[in-house]
């Protein structure tokens, strides 16, 4: 047990060690986004801390603060975790929401952001690191739109079991008009000529 906790200690120096030696790096944009998940039972960033005096120390020193927000406060988020149990499913999804905090790091450099979530992942008391890009991902640029063929012959999705039956709601006249959805994606073409020939369908961006 000792052997580990020194090797694990001999890890969080080297880390120290490694960044410092890289100031230069700091200047490079940094285009990620941190996220940690606390391990269970751990809802704040002051019960995490204060388990474990690493990894209070290694917060301290690069000045790394945890804030929930997705927005939800925290009676929403009990009755969302009753719906859920109401509905028969164990309500452990939306609980984690109360253990996912965005990591506020002053750093710049993407690479230097990327070995401190591995560090970070090393605690016992973090269940998992994520980082996302925060650079919009751009589509494809299409410099021309050519007729899509026929291709309803292989949408078998359109008919009966396993499909949605699709053709039988079209025999009864039901065209889906004045139905709403969001599908958040880009990649839409709009003078699609499946798009453009229906008058039912409107796309807002």
């Amino acid at each position: 047990m000792k052997t580990e906790i020194r090797l694990f200690t001999f890890f969080i120096f080297s880390f120290f060690l490694s960044f410092g030696q890289n100031p230069t790096d700091r200047n490079a944009p940094l285009n990620s986004n941190i996220y940690v998940c606390f391990s269970k039972n751990i809802t704040s960033e002051k019960t995490a801390l204060s388990q474990n005096p690493e990894l209070a120390e290694f917060v301290k020193t690069y000045k790394i603060s945890f804030i929930n927000d997705f927005g939800f406060s925290e009676r929403k988020l009990d009755e969302m975790i009753k719906d859920s149990r109401a509905n028969g499913n164990s309500g452990e999804s939306v609980e984690k929401l109360k253990r996912i905090f965005k990591v506020n790091i002053p750093l710049q450099n993407t690479e230097a952001a990327d070995k401190l979530a591995r560090t970070l992942e090393k605690f016992p008391e973090i269940e998992y690191v994520s980082v996302m890009s925060s650079t919009p991902i751009e589509p494809p640029f299409v410099k021309a739109f050519v007729a899509t063929p026929d291709l309803e012959s292989v949408q078998t999705y359109l008919n009966d079991n396993p499909g949605i039956n699709a053709k039988y709601a079209w025999s009864r006249g039901i065209t889906g008009q004045n139905i709403r959805i969001r599908d958040v994606e880009y990649g839409f073409y709009k003078t699609h000529e499946m798009l453009s020939n229906q008058n039912s369908i409107q796309l807002e961006t």
